[in-house]
């Protein structure tokens, strides 16, 4: 009896023993668990502000891009229009040029017509456009329609108009 005592002290000091041990590993699995799950959250918070900072970085980078593209188009614009108003300039000054050239030959051409054929310039401009309304004035004094201060004749104006 006294070796059946001594085997059963011992087999429950072996047991205590081996429950210890294995709560102990029991503890020390369910605090490394523990901290792997923390260690699991912390990097998959790490990992979602991650994500949220590459997220704010391809908006902004987007954004700059966005300014950058219509202030390009912008200056292109602005670009274009002071091209265009160039031309516009260009052209008119093109135009006016040639229009005061036509201009001065047509005055060169009246005038030698009036200084070497001496052509009356009213009855050559009056044919060459006729006009759509033509209002002539007459007097019956002869020629000189003149008043004159000493005459006792009254003149008589006459005024036709040709549609």
């Amino acid at each position: 009896m006294h070796n059946q005592a001594i085997e059963t002290r011992t087999k429950l000091r072996l047991d205590a023993e081996t429950e210890r041990q294995q709560q102990s590993l029991a503890d020390m699995k369910q605090s490394k668990e523990g901290e792997r799950k923390r260690k699991e959250m912390e990097l998959e918070a790490e990992h979602a502000i991650a994500r949220q900072q590459l997220e704010e970085s391809e908006a902004n980078h987007l954004n700059q891009l966005s300014l950058i593209k219509a202030e390009a188009k912008r200056k292109q614009d602005v670009a274009d229009a002071e091209s265009r108003r160039q031309q516009d300039a260009l052209d008119s000054e093109s135009k006016l040029g040639l229009e005061q050239r036509n201009n001065d030959e047509k005055v060169r051409f009246l005038h030698s017509l009036y200084s070497q054929l001496q052509v009356d310039m009213t009855k050559y401009l009056t044919a060459e456009y006729q006009p759509d309304k033509l209002i002539r004035i007459e007097g019956s004094c002869g020629t000189d329609t003149s008043l004159k201060q000493h005459s006792q004749q009254t003149p008589t104006l006459h005024i036709h108009q040709a549609v």
